[in-house]
């Protein structure tokens, strides 16, 4: 979107026509409307943006808000941006603005907030929004936040918000060191600021390469959704002397009906077990990444599969284990005579396929068996305890949600 376009739709008609259309097909309005005398393209990116903010945004889309279709790609969701109202204070600043959902909820915990962002579209963009939403606690700047915050006093804020860009041409970055800003080579600028930094990072990296690259982490929180990793927030405080870094997992839904959180201690052991058990365990995405299954498992006294992969096995079926839950109907070596047997007399065409420390992959594994994605049966490829390739079955349980 270019800024012509963004003043073209911020006018009375033409937020009345996005209105009407917005639950048309974007690509059918556009064909429809081409050649008439309205910004056909910005109207249908809007209605493209709308459909999808109703899913990451419920809330906020019910506002009639303005969006740009990358930003809101890139923008949190609104589950983990409510998460993130965890910390409080006077002041704050959002480094790296974007579309600006961290800041529109952030601003309701602090009593100002400074978005900065150096696009100068995104920078219009939130203005309008944060006008429509009647938010006055909020002063906005177009730059480099580097140079913005510079020019504040030091220990000026008490927390700052970085959620720096992980893109360079549209190509998808890792590690923080090739982040923008690099918030590691400016920390020290970072701490002169403010007492509390909070930084969102990508769930690809890696929690033991985050250790290594900042300091004074207080802790680190892998947050999912739904069972879908979405970041991993590292929470630095210059007066933090305690050593330990404390790894949490944080489990939120859609249906924000609250959160839990499984911080890790010491490594546990790892207790497996020779053969699957009655009921079948994967943790939530957010555990895993954590590294913390193994203090769950002890949690809820399961055994391992085997020591190399995240997959529990139990006695007892337990409702709230923060995961997926299934009961096991069977588990045997794999062999693929067997297995094509196996189907075969169950007479099942189509089954969800799983792996964990098994050389193919569930895609292979469909088409090598001609069983098409879905159904009610699930098959976990994995090893056992003494790393023999294995086939679990299993299907959900009635009582499982």
């Amino acid at each position: 979107m270019t800024i012509e376009e963004l003043h073209s739709i911020n006018t009375p008609e033409i937020k009345e026509i996005i209105l009407k259309h917005r639950d048309d097909d974007p690509s059918e309005f556009a064909l429809k409307y081409s050649g008439k005398n309205i910004p056909v393209r910005a109207i249908a990116e809007q209605i493209y943006c709308y459909q999808r903010a109703v899913k990451k945004l419920p809330e906020l889309s019910r506002n009639n808000l303005l969006y740009e279709k990358t930003a809101l790609e890139q923008a949190s969701g609104e589950r983990t941006a409510k998460f993130k109202t965890a910390v409080s204070g006077f002041r704050i600043m959002d480094m790296t603005g974007g579309l600006g959902i961290d800041s529109i909820y952030l601003s309701s915990k602090f009593d100002s907030l400074v978005y900065c962002e150096s696009d100068p579209v995104l920078y219009e963009l939130f203005n309008k929004n944060i006008a429509a939403l009647n938010i006055k606690n909020v002063s906005a700047y177009n730059g480099d936040s580097i140079v913005i915050l510079q020019n504040y006093p030091d220990n000026f804020f008490d927390w700052l918000y970085v959620d720096p860009s992980r893109r360079i041409k549209g190509k998808r970055l890792l590690n923080a060191q090739n982040y923008s800003p690099n918030i590691i080579e400016h920390q020290h600028l970072l701490f002169s600021k403010a007492e509390k930094i909070l930084i969102k990072l990508s769930p690809a990296d890696e929690i033991e390469e985050i250790k290594k690259q900042f300091t004074y982490i207080d802790e680190i929180m892998v947050v999912s959704v739904d069972n879908e990793c979405k970041e991993i927030l590292v929470v630095l405080n210059k007066s933090k002397s305690d050593k330990r870094i404390p790894v949490e997992a944080v489990i939120l839904n859609s249906k924000d009906t609250g959160f839990r959180v499984y911080s890790s201690k010491d490594n546990s052991p790892l207790k497996t077990i020779t053969s699957p058990l009655q009921y079948f365990y994967e943790p939530d995405t957010a555990i895993i990444k954590a590294r913390i299954t193994a203090e769950v498992s002890e949690m809820y006294s399961m055994k391992y599969i085997n020591n190399s992969v995240d997959y529990l096995t139990s006695e007892n079926y337990i409702p709230e284990f923060p995961g997926r839950r299934f009961i096991i109907k069977d588990s045997f070596a794999y062999n693929k005579k067997h297995l094509t047997g196996y189907f075969k007399s169950l007479k099942i065409i189509n089954a969800n396929f799983a792996r964990r420390d098994f050389p193919d992959s569930p895609e292979v594994l469909h088409k090598k068996y001609r069983i098409e994605d879905g159904g009610n049966d699930y098959f976990f490829f994995t090893r056992d305890k003494e790393n023999n390739l294995i086939v679990i079955h299993c299907t959900k349980p009635e009582h499982s949600s």
